[in-house]
Parts: structure tokens; sequence; C-alpha cells
């Protein structure tokens, strides 16, 4: 028998939810469950740099606003691929002939995400990179991960496994090591590059 007072409890608390615009968003985004994340020593990726480091953890998913003004979601962008993703940068400029010849192989995805209202619009004048998407971090979710995981200011640009778990967060100076990285850990070419290590396990 359900007890009456826990009830009405239970009711109000859920009333004041949905009537407070952020404890609501909070709630419909699932943001009370912890993220996944690997233990130590059992993931695919580069190691923690420190406890909380992003490596081995799920990365967000939020909804971003592509180039044609449509809200989508950024799982839905990436699919299952490995992906290179800048914060306001374009994550393949300091990339090597090799390391970008690793990431192709892979088919990984690369994504220049913005923050909010930052994106050059109307007739600014660029170059544009053909195999580089845009899109505009509407809610501000990316950036504000990336600035709470990042160890340094330096760090802007994250790798992602095909399952959306971070590979590695680094500055563009680091990125080309991490994707050699992501080459040895894979053991290209005697195991497929979509194989993941069947020992991982989450914490």
């Amino acid at each position: 028998m359900t007890h009456p007072i826990k009830s009405k409890l239970r009711d109000t608390v859920m009333k004041t939810v949905q009537a407070v615009p952020a404890l609501r968003q909070w709630m419909d985004n699932g943001a009370f469950k912890p993220t996944p994340v690997y233990a130590k020593g059992q993931y695919l990726g580069l190691a923690r740099p420190k406890r909380y480091s992003p490596e081995g953890s799920l990365a967000p998913q939020p909804t971003v606003r592509d180039t044609h003004g449509k809200r989508v979601l950024l799982d839905d962008i990436l699919d299952n691929h490995y992906a290179l993703i800048g914060l306001n940068c374009d994550p393949t400029a300091s990339l090597s002939a090799d390391a970008k010849k690793i990431l192709a192989d892979l088919n990984t995805k690369s994504l220049l995400i913005y923050s909010y209202a930052t994106r050059p619009q109307g007739l600014t004048v660029r170059n544009f990179n053909q195999d580089l998407q845009e899109v505009e971090d509407i809610e501000q979710a990316f950036a504000q991960w990336m600035k709470k995981s990042a160890s340094n200011k330096d760090q802007s640009i994250v790798l992602l496994r095909p399952d959306h778990f971070v590979f590695a967060l680094v500055s563009p100076e680091q990125l080309n090591t991490a994707v050699q990285q992501l080459k040895l850990q894979l053991d290209i070419p005697t195991q497929k590059a979509t194989q993941m290590p069947k020992q991982e396990l989450l914490a």
C-alpha cells in the first residue's frame, strides 16, 4: 500500500520540477544520472592526466544547430563513427599527413562546434574545409563540458570513439600524438579499426 505522506511529497517535488524550466530541463535530459565511465586502465583511450579527466567517459549529447538552422542531436550527426571535434577551432588544421590518413581509414567525422552565436554568418569571407562540418552549441552544453573537463585552456579538441566515449581531450599540439596512440591501441592494420577491446569494464 502506498504511503499517503510519501506520495504527497513525491507529487509536490515533481510539480515543482515541472514548474521550474531549469529543473524541468535537468530532469528531461537525465542529468541526475551519473555519467558512464570506464575503470582506469580498462578502456580504449589515453590515460587520464587527472582523476576526473574525461578519457574513458561518455561525451555529452547536446542539441546543436546546423548550417541550415535545424536543431539536431549531436549523436545523430556523429552516428557510429570515430569523431574529431574542435571547439571554436578547426580540429583538422594541425593534423599531419600520417594522422589524416589514419583518421580517414577509420572513416572519422570532423566537426567544428562553435559556441552559441559565434559561428560566422552572411558575407563573412572564409576558406571552407569541405571535409569539416560546422554546428552551433546553442545550449552551451558542449562548451561547458569542455571547460570543466580540460586540464588546461589549450585543450580544445576531443577525439571520440564510435560509442561516443572519449578517447582523448588534447590541444592542437598534442593531437598527432593522440592519433598515433589510437593507431597503436587499435593495432592497425592487424585488427579491425572499429573493434572495441573485449576487456573494457564500466566502473
